[in-house]
């Protein structure tokens, strides 16, 4: 099981990612903004999923706040957004650990991304 933080301000479409990921067993906190905490009850992320546009500095700023905190620096980290692909990259300069989905993206899409994104052993 995995700790999967979801920051996104359209509520419709997080409530349903949320949905899909506890089914799948996943443990998901839920934020309407870029200003999301690295460390949930104690716990740390083991994947990020992020929208590009929302309040608070959207991805680029919640990414920047992940990767700063150590207990957070190194986990995956999902862009889910109506914005472009090759757009959503320009906002970054190190991809690595990250993937990039536009909405609206099929629930196999997002499954299949979260495999690949998650460590095969432990989540």
């Amino acid at each position: 099981m995995a700790v999967i933080l979801v920051a996104d301000d359209d509520e419709n479409f997080s409530k349903l990612l949320e949905e899909l990921l506890r089914k799948a067993g996943h443990w998901v906190q839920r934020a309407v903004d870029g200003q999301i905490g690295p460390l949930l009850d104690g716990r740390t992320l083991d994947l990020a999923i992020l929208d590009m546009q929302m309040p608070g500095g959207g991805a680029p700023a919640a990414a920047l706040r992940l990767r700063a905190h150590p207990a957070t620096a190194k986990i995956p980290i999902m862009i889910v957004s109506a914005m472009p692909v090759e757009k959503q990259r320009e906002w970054f300069k190190d991809t690595a650990g990250m993937m990039f989905l536009r909405k609206p993206a099929s629930i196999d899409d997002i499954h299949a991304a979260i495999a690949a994104l998650l460590p095969k052993t432990g989540s």
